[in-house]
């Protein structure tokens, strides 16, 4: 389940998100999604979601766009975005005193 825990942002719903993951208990995948940011990490692997959702985007033009001519952009992945949240999964894992099964997946 694909979910905020019901905040704005998905770090807002921490609190929320763990225990959606205690009520699964493993039935279902909680998935943390909602303004995800690279600082948020640590606090949604905390919460033991199964996985988290974010753009991990940056714009970039593209030129003149139709017989105006005006500035395009378009939204791309952005690949250090991408090493720096993995980075931080497996950060955020090293640092779990439990021991971790698995990482969660994004």
């Amino acid at each position: 389940m694909l979910t905020s825990g019901g905040a704005g942002r998905a770090v807002a719903g921490a609190a929320e998100l763990a225990a959606l993951v205690r009520q699964a208990s493993g039935r279902i995948e909680i998935m943390a999604g909602g303004g995800v940011r690279v600082v948020d990490v640590p606090a949604l692997v905390a919460a033991g979601v199964d996985g988290i959702h974010l753009s991990a985007r940056r714009t970039i033009a593209t030129g003149p766009s139709g017989p105006g001519g005006g500035a395009s952009e378009r939204d791309v992945t952005d690949e250090e975005i991408v090493r720096a949240v993995r980075a931080s999964i497996g950060e955020s894992a090293r640092h779990e005193d439990a021991g971790v099964s698995r990482l969660p997946q994004f």
